[in-house]
């Protein structure tokens, strides 16, 4: 029947978290488990200095322009521009 509608016949029915906004933010989710594992190794051996309170004022489009692949990401009329680390 997909082959009927243009589609291969393995081709993958949409899922629930299959969007691109669900998959962005699972991606995001995973890599704040990833840094905070990493900062609790890090601070349990010794290697990581207390980190100083910090309040981030970075506008709701930062979130959307950074994938957390690197170097955080500000927009353009970001008062904060907060890369800490």
């Amino acid at each position: 029947m997909a082959r009927a509608h243009g589609h291969p016949d393995d081709h993958q029915a949409p899922r629930p978290g299959d969007s691109p906004a669900e998959r962005r933010a699972a991606r995001q989710h995973a890599a704040r488990l990833r840094r905070a594992e990493e900062h609790r190794q890090r601070r349990e051996s010794g290697a990581a200095q207390p980190i100083e309170d910090f309040t981030c004022s970075c506008p709701p489009r930062c979130e959307e322009l950074d994938d957390w692949s690197g170097r955080p990401v500000h927009a353009e009329d970001c008062p904060c521009s907060c890369d800490v680390g």
